[in-house]
């Protein structure tokens, strides 16, 4: 019997050393310690091996496609963004208009509170009066015209394109001179007389007609509207010939959102039109013929 159990501790022993040598690769004998290290070894570069040069390139280049297909879409969305902004800050301006015609005997801002006149290819204004937007700004109406790149700038508007005309920095928005919105007063050979803007009781199509709007001048006269455009004070009625090609300057709706200009009408609703709606005069918009 104690031969067998000494026998058997033998066998125990020595399937113990085999068990330790495959789990740590420690046995005397060098050949399973080094095949035991090697295998551990080979086992950690596998899970510390990173991307290769391909597939790296592979990533790059998918990110790339993503971004091309996704960059118009963004575009998009950006414009779209400024289209509303846009349309936001006209509807206010409007807005602003009928609150003071109903707070004045339904008379609306004057486009100047004193009066212009023309002085060979220039304009001229009697100094000291209020632009429309200054009215409305000093009755508390709307935000002071004095904060730019508020309600007043049209958010297609830059820097580089906003005028500074009479002193004073037009950001994009304006009415129609001459039908509704017109000066205080004007010239009558050397007499000064009463002018001033329409009443909205005189006003019988106003769902039609323009109150407030993108308005003007192209940066290139042969390419109109694709070109761009500067800001200015007004808009004006286009020739039925000629639209606004021989009037210096040429005064009229910018069309900055996507080839089209965002109007406000005298009822205070908003619509976006194409260029040629503007330049065939579309249901007599700006009043030119009927109000």
């Amino acid at each position: 019997m104690d031969w067998k159990m000494g026998l058997q501790n033998c066998v125990e022993g020595t399937e113990s050393r085999k068990r330790l040598t495959l789990v740590v690769g420690k046995k005397s004998n060098g050949k399973s310690q080094i095949k035991g290290g090697l295998a551990f070894t080979m086992n950690m570069r596998n899970k510390l091996r990173g991307f290769t040069l391909i597939e790296l390139l592979v990533v790059i280049a998918v990110i790339a496609i993503l971004a091309a297909l996704l960059m118009p879409v963004l575009s998009k969305s950006k414009e779209q963004a400024n289209t509303t902004r846009c349309i936001n800050n006209s509807r206010e301006i409007g807005l602003a208009f009928l609150l003071y015609a109903i707070d004045n005997h339904e008379h609306l801002p004057d486009l100047y509170t004193k009066y212009g006149w023309s002085a060979g290819t220039d304009w001229e204004i009697e100094p000291g009066g209020d632009w429309w937007f200054e009215t409305l700004s000093k009755g508390g109406y709307l935000t002071a015209y004095s904060i730019s790149n508020h309600v007043w700038r049209c958010p297609a508007v830059s820097d580089r394109d906003a005028q500074f005309i009479f002193g004073t920095l037009w950001e994009g928005y304006g009415p129609v001179e001459g039908t509704i919105i017109r000066y205080a007063f004007q010239l009558e050979g050397k007499d000064v007389v009463p002018l001033g803007s329409r009443r909205l009781t005189e006003l019988e199509r106003p769902a039609l007609l323009w109150l407030m709007g993108d308005t003007g001048i192209p940066k290139n006269s042969k390419n109109v509207p694709a070109g761009g455009y500067l800001t200015e004070i007004v808009t004006f009625p286009p020739d039925p010939q000629t639209g606004w090609l021989e009037m210096q300057p040429q005064k009229q709706p910018a069309c900055r959102h996507n080839l089209k200009a965002g109007v406000t009408f005298a009822d205070g609703h908003v619509e976006v039109w194409k260029y040629l709606d503007f330049r065939n005069d579309k249901n007599d918009v700006f009043g030119a013929d009927s109000l």
